[in-house]
């Protein structure tokens, strides 16, 4: 059986007449008409196939607000119906007519009141969108970056950060790309038509609209593909979920009251409300939803069991006990009869680098039990590798008294063949030498952290476990 109706989404800027006008024909003559456009899909009805001619126009005045069209659009509607055009639909400022007489008379024969038609249609609506929007995406690059300088090895081994940035990335370039296609189309036309010529054929960019559609699908589903196991996807997703349903209800709401016949004034008034409002309720399911995942993950998917201790001076707390497995730990360099450790192991793998987190740690806060804790980074590229090498190096550095002359915590070059590695750093708290090393080899970062001076011996030992390939 065949569909009356069939969807699709487009991706035509709002200034693209050219290519929407030969679009459309081009859909007439395989059997459809354009019925309806919306801010996700574009609609079109079955129609027999025909040679049909579009013609597109701007009305700056024109509201998606207004329930009705102006006396002035009322007007012109009725100009059009005499040359022989029907009003097919309307985008916001932008109205679509068609006829299927070849020798109609074209509406608009005045190129350089068409231009200015065009370029106050889109000061209206696209222009300060467009604007907001590369703003949106620079401000939140730029938020991610600063979390990046912050903490380097959190964010760049995480996937769901590093696909914000691309994905805010294509937002900016897409809006770049947009302003700067259509201002260099505006300036040629401007010229063209003072000369007594026609607007310039405009370049949509179709193909790179495409691209970067298809580039925005694949930066989501690598985040799905590589992240599916981790609860915070879970997240991102409800995330999306309910920000697309915040947007489908507020546009039903709007279509709604223009259905009704609601004024511009009310129907902008309550659509905003609605916005705000349905934008708390988000916010509260997704709150609600966050809390309920950590839960379900802490009680189906962690090793970790919720345990009451007490502390020597009789203090009770409550923690999480991990039982993670780790690849080295107390027991293999110390004789303890303690057995009541928490082992925890973080693991958090991306593109650029892997960093994996191991907690020895004895939740009774017994001063006699040894701990341990290490990390482990392995970069992934070498142009990364000495930014992120510095930075632990100066984790511990602290800027002011270095420049007021001060002694300061840092790292000391120690000799690296105990750890065999390339380099070994032993971490200084003021002139105290501390129970913290760095040392690196290859593209392999190791820091750990002892609850005692280790020897030599388990300094070796350490390290060739700790820098044996997995």
């Amino acid at each position: 059986m065949k569909r009356d109706r069939k969807r699709r989404i487009e991706s035509f800027r709002f200034n693209d007449f050219d290519a929407i006008e030969k679009h459309l024909a081009n859909m007439a003559r395989k059997g459809w008409h354009i019925e309806k456009i919306t801010p996700f899909y574009w609609q079109y009805k079955r129609i027999d196939p025909t040679e049909r001619h579009y013609t597109i126009t701007y009305f700056a005045q024109a509201s998606d607000f207004s329930p009705y069209p102006s006396s002035n659009q009322e007007r012109f509607y009725d100009y059009c119906n005499e040359c022989g055009y029907q009003l097919a639909v309307t985008w916001a400022q932008m109205q679509i007519f068609y006829t299927d007489s070849e020798d109609a008379i074209p509406i608009e024969t005045d190129e350089a009141l068409k231009l200015n038609s065009i370029h106050q249609a889109m000061k209206k609506n696209f222009l300060p969108s467009t604007v907001v929007l590369i703003v949106l995406a620079i401000f939140q690059i730029l938020m991610q970056v600063s979390s990046i300088m912050r903490m380097p090895i959190m964010q760049l081994s995480n996937n769901v950060y590093l696909s914000v940035i691309f994905a805010w990335s294509i937002v900016a370039i897409s809006g770049f790309i947009s302003l700067i296609g259509y201002f260099k189309w505006w300036r040629a036309s401007k010229k063209a038509t003072e000369l007594g010529g026609t607007c310039m054929p405009t370049k949509g960019h179709r193909n790179l609209n495409k691209v970067l559609l298809l580039l925005s699908i694949g930066v989501f589903l690598w985040m799905l593909m590589t992240l599916y196991e981790d609860q915070y996807i879970w997240i991102g997703i409800a995330s999306i979920g309910l920000i697309t349903m915040v947007i489908f209800g507020v546009n039903y709401i709007k279509t709604k009251l223009k259905a009704v016949g609601v004024s511009r004034k009310t129907n902008m008034t309550v659509t905003v409300i609605s916005a705000i409002v349905l934008s708390f309720i988000m916010m509260g399911l997704l709150t609600t939803f966050v809390f309920k995942l950590v839960d379900y993950h802490r009680a189906h998917q962690s090793t970790a069991v919720e345990r009451t201790f007490s502390s020597p001076n009789g203090t009770k707390h409550t923690r999480y006990v991990h039982d993670d497995p780790m690849p080295l730990i107390v027991e293999q360099l110390k004789a303890t009869e303690f057995d009541d450790y928490s082992y925890e192991a973080r693991d958090n793998n991306s593109i650029l680098l892997r960093w994996q987190q191991y907690d020895q740690r004895d939740y009774t806060f017994d001063p006699d039990v040894l701990t341990m804790y290490y990390d482990i980074i392995d970069v992934k590229y070498d142009w990364l590798f000495d930014y992120c090498f510095d930075y632990y190096l100066q984790q511990y550095v602290d800027d002011y008294a270095v420049e007021e002359g001060f002694k300061t915590n840092r790292y000391r070059e120690i000799d690296a063949s105990i750890w065999q590695a390339d380099v070994a750093y032993q971490l200084y708290y003021s002139d105290e030498p501390s129970e913290t090393f760095l040392f690196c080899k290859g593209n392999r970062i190791v820091k750990i952290g002892y609850d005692w001076m280790p020897t030599e011996a388990e300094m070796t030992f350490s390290a060739e476990t700790l820098l044996r390939d997995d």
